[in-house]
């Protein structure tokens, strides 16, 4: 499946159990091609087929584990918390 152009949903900060800082961002990508669906919207974007991911500023891959809870996906598993309004 071929996905288009990431779309920024959302930038956030985020701190490790150290208090260091982090500046996420979640992005999401649509099918470039995708027919319609019940999920769809009235411009006929699908978004149960969306994928959601988050990145931190040197592009590492963050898993979320739920509201506010986070997870960098390094050697290190370093955690991240984040009371952020914005913060999915």
């Amino acid at each position: 499946m071929e996905y288009g152009t990431p779309e920024l949903l959302v930038r956030f900060t985020a701190k490790d159990r150290n208090g260091r800082e982090y500046r996420l961002t979640q992005y999401a990508m649509s099918p470039r091609e995708n027919a319609p669906s019940a999920g769809a919207d009235q411009r006929g974007q699908d978004h149960a087929q969306r994928t959601l991911y988050i990145l931190t500023e040197d592009r590492q891959l963050v898993i979320r584990l739920g509201k506010g809870s986070y997870e960098i996906c390094n050697e290190a598993a370093t955690q991240l918390f984040s009371d952020a309004v914005d913060a999915p």
